[in-house]
């Protein structure tokens, strides 16, 4: 047990000193990380819009496509191609910084300890680096590696389901400036919106679409990522309004947009009544198993002492197995209750 802990606190010592070189250098790359990931976006779109690019050539850009698109609406300050970069740069350094940490770590740890005559050589302690085993820190990088993207991917679910709600706010801003092109009315949005809308940077890249489109194939991809993103029914709405005014004109938007108004707010308000109907539920599913949990172990242990409790509970076969279950379903319990806490607002 010491060792472990002498290994994690070596560990953390040594990431937190790599965290403060990474801090130094990180002005010293940040250009050539902007220049890099434009010229990466720029290959990705010029590829995109060749008709007879290859099988293999999209399957390459999946990746960057499916990163991009997380990054799109987590990110406050998002930039094509460049917040891509930066986010494979630093799962980059998250890994070599974890191997590397754990490689030299480990090799402070005594891999065999000998047990002689004591009035011979008493403990012998080995702690040869031909005897280190790479597998374990590669491991160890390969998983805590993978941290990022799944931080990133809790972050982008939080802010999809935020999107939907802050919809209605892009909604009745743009309705102000429907006297204005496309371009200049998604702009003034933008710039009237709190900063904490997750909208703000997605309504402002959807504004530059409309000034700056090149064809109409390539403004309803923009658009179309846009509603893709939200994911509810309200922005594919809106999205198909904005692109038939910039293809076939009028002035059918603002009546557009304040209908689509009533209906969310319609909308919202049966969420709100129904959340409340069903509050202590999500309360219960999301609390109520925790502390059970906590009021049946403690009480096994006053029953059968905390050494013996502790022993049968994690020492066998049988109490860990049930420990793993037990804690399995409360994660998934409260993965459900945080969902239905707060749904999409969207028609279903």
């Amino acid at each position: 047990m010491i060792i472990v802990l002498n290994f994690i606190i070596r560990s953390a010592l040594h990431m937190i000193v790599l965290y403060g070189l990474w801090l130094l250098i990180s002005p010293v790359i940040e250009p050539a990380i902007r220049q890099t990931g434009k010229a990466f976006d720029n290959q990705v779109r010029l590829r995109m819009r060749k008709i007879e690019i290859q099988a293999t050539r999209r399957k390459k850009s999946r990746f960057y496509q499916h990163i991009d698109d997380l990054l799109y609406i987590v990110k406050r300050d998002y930039e094509p191609g460049i917040s891509f970069i930066k986010f494979v740069v630093q799962t980059l350094i998250v890994f070599i910084s974890i191997f590397g940490v754990s490689l030299l770590s480990i090799g402070e740890v005594p891999n065999k300890v000998t047990f002689n005559n004591p009035f011979q050589g008493g403990v012998t302690i080995d702690t040869s680096s031909d005897k280190l085993i790479v597998i374990f820190p590669l491991v160890l990088a390969l998983c805590l590696s993978v941290v990022p993207y799944l931080f990133l991917r809790y972050r982008y679910e939080k802010r999809v389901i935020k999107g939907s709600y802050d919809l209605l706010d892009v909604v009745k801003v743009l309705s102000k400036h429907t006297n204005f092109q496309i371009d200049v009315a998604l702009t003034y949005t933008a710039n009237l919106l709190p900063a904490e809308n997750v909208l703000k940077r997605p309504i402002e890249l959807l504004s530059n679409a409309f000034a700056n489109y090149a064809n109409e194939k390539e403004l309803q991809q923009e658009v179309h990522r846009f509603s893709r993103t939200v994911g509810t029914t309200f922005a594919a709405n809106l999205a198909s309004d904005l692109l038939y005014l910039e293809r076939e004109g009028g002035s059918f938007l603002r009546e557009s947009l304040l209908f689509l108004n009533d209906a969310m707010e319609q909308q919202r308000s049966v969420i709100m009544q129904v959340k409340s109907g069903i509050r202590d539920a999500i309360a219960l599913g999301s609390y109520g198993n925790i502390l059970v949990l906590g009021i049946m172990s403690a009480s096994m242990a006053f029953l059968l002492k905390p050494n013996v409790y502790i022993q049968l509970q994690f020492q066998t076969k049988v109490g860990l197995s049930f420990i793993t279950t037990i804690f399995l379903g409360i994660f998934i319990s409260f993965v459900i209750s945080t969902i239905l806490s707060r749904p999409k607002l969207d028609y279903h």
